[in-house]
């Protein structure tokens, strides 16, 4: 309310409630680790009554640094810093990273930890390093990054499965044969975005751009349209003996309130700049203007992508400028990506990621980019190289056969399957298929990006353009 609309008086409301926030842990006295040896321990025990992470108490840290950085009271930072997740982030911050380490402070189950709110709680961290400008807090963020993408994440870019927990991969890879609650979609899409967005502004380097980029294709983009009364896709079902896409039954979840804040993070991180440059992250039609010194850049962008491996921006400004426009370089790039200026052929520079244009560019000038797609695999376990989901350009493709559909009495209960899809025909049939040779198994079907299997019914299709009910298979295995 403060920083959108101005409103000052705001400011009071927030002083009365940290105040009273903070009367729990007022005389907690500090041990050398910089947690209370007494009161900050009772407190968490209380909050977690009724579980390792029932109370997300964590992610506090996170919008006290943002009242400290919008107000500069000091008496918000001493409390953001009171709130530090230190236990888990100092698994990621030292070297090597061990995230599975059992931790004496606060009861720490790393094994079995929320999957959405302790990637949220490096939000906090974000806040503490703007705050700080503690490189610790960075690295935490970097390494837990790296070893998400790693250790944790599907092919969609979703994590947390079972429960929404984060756990060892061979736990992971077994959620697939008996569960479908694979990914708290549309909260933990929420967090990784945040946290993507962070990593992307700290570090000014594309490569954070990859999980926003999945995130956006795989997963709330992949999702069923909620209810009118706010049934949402809850969790993604990447089951291996079959899975459909269906709305929770309970009305005004989590996920209903973050699913508009995903929409939201689309926007802010389609475009970022610096004093040089402007940086191109994600390929959709948008426009953009960018307040350049005292000049107005207007870029707009057409294309048809992810089912056109091209898009085309045109600049508009008032008189010609030098700056650099940037290009992220996709983690999926089948060959080198193609830049031309008017139709002519560009030289290019490759930094921290983008592909940087820097010219005198003039009104109307158009850039043209091209992103060669391919098929591609993506194994869960990397380790092993296993199970395998087949991937063209930034798009999970999923496995059907006919026009089978899963009803609702398929479950079980909300998590698991009952069982009965494992002796599908259409399982067996997939079984067989050559993931290593796949362009000469299959011709497009007259859809866009969608495939037949040559000799069989078996049709291949992105993830994201599956309906509510529809039978799809995600992830084969050996």
């Amino acid at each position: 309310m403060y920083h959108y609309c101005g409103r000052a008086d705001a400011l009071e409301k927030l002083d009365i409630y940290i105040m009273n926030a903070q009367r729990g842990v007022k005389n907690a006295d500090y041990d050398q680790a910089g947690y209370s040896s007494r009161a900050l321990r009772d407190t968490i025990s209380s909050f977690r009554k009724f579980g390792d992470n029932s109370s997300e108490w964590y992610t506090a840290a996170w919008p006290l640094y943002l009242a400290y950085r919008q107000t500069g009271r000091e008496q918000y930072k001493a409390y953001a810093e009171f709130w530090e997740y230190r236990d888990w982030w100092y698994m990621f911050a030292s070297h090597p990273v061990k995230p599975f380490a059992k931790t004496p402070v606060a009861g720490l189950n790393s094994e079995w930890v929320h999957a959405y709110s302790h990637i949220n709680s490096f939000n906090g961290a974000a806040e503490a390093y703007r705050v700080k400008g503690n490189e610790y807090y960075l690295d935490a963020m970097k390494n837990m990054y790296d070893w998400m993408q790693d250790y944790q994440t599907f092919a969609t870019g979703g994590f947390g499965a079972e429960l929404e927990h984060i756990m060892p991969m061979d736990r992971v890879v077994a959620t697939l044969a008996g569960r479908t609650d694979h990914f708290e979609t549309q909260c933990a899409s929420w967090g990784a975005l945040m946290f993507s967005q962070n990593l992307v502004t700290l570090t000014g380097n594309a490569k954070y751009g990859n999980w926003i980029e999945r995130l956006a294709y795989n997963a709330i983009n992949a999702t069923i349209p909620m209810t009118p009364e706010t049934n949402v896709m809850y969790y993604s079902n990447y089951n291996i003996n079959g899975a459909s896409k269906l709305n929770r039954p309970i009305e005004g979840t989590c996920c209903a309130g973050t699913r508009p804040l995903t929409v939201i993070q689309y926007h802010i991180n389609t475009y970022y700049h610096d004093n040089n440059n402007l940086y191109v992250n994600l390929f959709t039609p948008s426009t953009v203007t960018w307040k350049r010194n005292n000049s107005t850049i207007k870029l707009a962008q057409s294309t048809d992508f992810p089912y056109s491996d091209y898009t085309g921006l045109t600049i508009s400004l008032a008189k010609p400028e030098k700056f650099g426009i940037g290009i992220r370089i996709p983690e999926w790039l089948a060959s080198p990506m193609i830049a031309s200026v008017n139709g002519q052929h560009v030289d290019c520079k490759k930094e921290n990621g983008w592909l940087i244009i820097d010219r005198q560019w003039r009104n109307g000038d158009n850039l043209s980019v091209t992103l060669p797609m391919d098929f591609w695999l993506s194994a869960l376990d990397k380790g092993e190289g296993r199970p395998t989901a087949v991937m063209y350009g930034p798009l999970v493709m999923a496995f059907t056969s006919g026009d089978y559909t899963l009803a609702s009495s398929k479950y079980n209960d909300w998590w698991t399957y009952e069982g009965m899809l494992s002796k599908n025909p259409d399982k067996i049939m997939l079984d067989r298929i050559d993931l290593r040779n796949l362009k000469n198994q299959v011709q497009p079907s007259g859809n866009k990006l969608e495939f037949q299997f040559i000799g069989s019914g078996i049709r291949l299709k992105p993830f994201m353009n599956y309906q509510k009910g529809e039978l799809y298979y995600m992830y084969l295995d050996r």
